[in-house]
């Protein structure tokens, strides 16, 4: 239940923060220092009001706990307003749809819900925090009552759906195909030593020399590249691959595989004699091990979520939609109200 309410917070959350990541500081001196803001009515939900006023002070909750660096500062502010306000509007506008549906239903918050939120947000002394804010007790308090409104009825009219939607066969036909795009593979952990000398025939001579002091001698790699590096023009190992079967070259696949992978330690191929632009090498196969994808008990619960967040999302817009049909607040209607190229905000 936990995280269905984180879920069906972010989906709360989404439509407000819609357009953050487009914002950049600005640097300083960048713009002047007085924003204005156009203040007018926008439109009318239900003989309410909605001002221009009403979505700054939305866009403000929000800039003032992502950027409080730059609450003072009205370019920030003027830079983060002019990108945002419309998802903003748009949000206001499906908060209100929302709240009077809430009280169509008789759906209600109680104040301790309210003052519970405000403590969690703001502290104990959330008279000064929200001041520092720039708003009053009253305003924060109204916004936060709607936001929980909102939580409330999304969590009434959208939950209960999208857990009734998921059922214990769509989570094992996701688990299946899951499966068949991640199939049993082996794991190769290996290097390659790569020796490259000025004759052809001297650098078989050295590679072989290298390949007997790791077979016979049972030295190390490092002592191989140690002892060889002043015969050859170019010794180098590789650094430890560690790849599935499906990530390997044709090449190394086919190499690899020619190995006896049964008897303990390192195992080397034999030399591969230069071949075009390629260096005389010899393939050190570390570890083959059999990777298996996680099993459905290990995976059920993680797959369940993944789809009862789908389902929250595609029930949560079908409910703002509907809303937004019942009471005519279509896209053109809003377009027509609130035209796309309005500019509310200004610098001087």
């Amino acid at each position: 239940m936990r995280k269905v309410c984180v879920l069906l917070a972010a989906l709360f959350c989404s439509s407000l923060c819609a357009e953050q990541e487009l914002f950049l500081p600005p640097t300083e001196g960048q713009f002047p220092e007085h924003l204005i803001i156009n203040n007018r009515i926008l439109l009318k939900i239900n003989g309410k009001p909605i001002s221009m006023m009403d979505v700054v002070k939305k866009m403000d909750l929000v800039f003032y706990q992502r950027y409080p660096e730059l609450a003072t500062s009205a370019a920030a502010r003027y830079q983060f307003y002019s990108q945002a306000w419309r998802s903003f509007f748009l949000a206001t506008v499906e908060d209100q749809l929302i709240v009077a549906d809430a009280k169509e239903k008789q759906i209600e918050v109680t104040e301790g819900e309210v003052r519970e939120e405000l403590e969690r947000l703001f502290g104990p002394d959330v008279v000064q925090n929200v001041d520092k804010m720039g708003f009053t007790l009253e305003e924060i308090t109204e916004l936060l009552k709607t936001d929980l409104i909102v939580r409330q009825m999304i969590g009434m009219m959208v939950r209960t759906k999208a857990i009734s939607d998921v059922h214990p066969k769509q989570v094992r036909a996701r688990y299946e195909e899951f499966i068949a795009k991640n199939p049993p593979q082996n794991k190769w952990i290996y290097q390659i030593l790569s020796i490259r000398a000025a004759d052809p025939e001297e650098e078989l001579e050295i590679a072989e020399k290298a390949h007997r002091y790791l077979v016979e001698e049972k030295r190390s790699l490092e002592e191989v590249v140690s002892l060889l590096s002043t015969e050859a023009r170019q010794l180098s190992l590789s650094e430890k691959y560690e790849r599935g079967t499906r990530d390997l070259s044709l090449n190394h696949k086919t190499i690899l595989e020619s190995l006896n992978g049964e008897s303990s330690g390192t195992i080397y191929s034999s030399v591969l004699a230069r071949k075009a632009k390629i260096a005389s090498q010899i393939f050190c196969l570390e570890e083959k091990r059999e990777e298996r994808p996680p099993s459905f008990q290990e995976l059920g619960d993680k797959i369940k979520q993944e789809l009862i967040t789908e389902a929250l999302e595609k029930h949560n817009q079908a409910y703002r939609e509907k809303l937004r049909q019942y009471y005519g607040m279509t896209d053109k209607y809003l377009s027509n109200l609130v035209p796309e190229d309005l500019k509310p905000f200004a610098l001087k």
